[in-house]
């Protein structure tokens, strides 16, 4: 399958045929599933799909704010700390679908002050072209 990294605005017009608050909605079914097998309990606050400072687009993700019991942060939450969006051709067909790579991680502040975070796993999803989205078992 031929892969090409999304760069420009001009595949909007692939993704504009897509209902992207049902992706959305899907995606975070998908992450939450995936965060609870993991023994997270969080519930994703926001997901959206925006440019970055180089004209790719990426997915943000961050849950709400939640402890762990004892308390070892003052805040503590998921965040995306990147995310790849290419579009890949089906081998001998005019057909693609978009392939979408998460980076989760822990982004927490110390009672103390000061911030850091620590990665927790990467999710590769699939979207067809009527919007589907599908979880890579074999990545994740």
């Amino acid at each position: 399958m031929k892969q090409e990294i999304i760069t420009s605005k001009v595949v909007m017009k692939d993704l504009s045929r897509i209902d992207l608050e049902d992706v959305k909605y899907q995606i975070k079914e998908i992450i939450e599933t995936e965060l609870l097998k993991r023994s997270y309990t969080c519930k994703i606050a926001r997901i959206e799909v925006e440019y970055d400072r180089y004209g790719k687009l990426r997915f943000i993700v961050e849950s709400e704010y939640f402890q762990t019991m004892p308390v070892i942060f003052k805040t503590l939450r998921i965040e995306s700390f990147g995310s790849w969006l290419s579009k890949e051709t089906i081998k001998d067909t005019d057909n693609f679908r978009f392939v979408v790579t998460i980076d989760l991680h822990n982004s927490y502040t110390h009672f103390g002050g000061g911030s850091n975070g620590c990665g927790l796993f990467n999710i590769r999803l699939f979207i067809s072209e009527n919007g589907r989205v599908t979880l890579d078992n074999f990545f994740s």
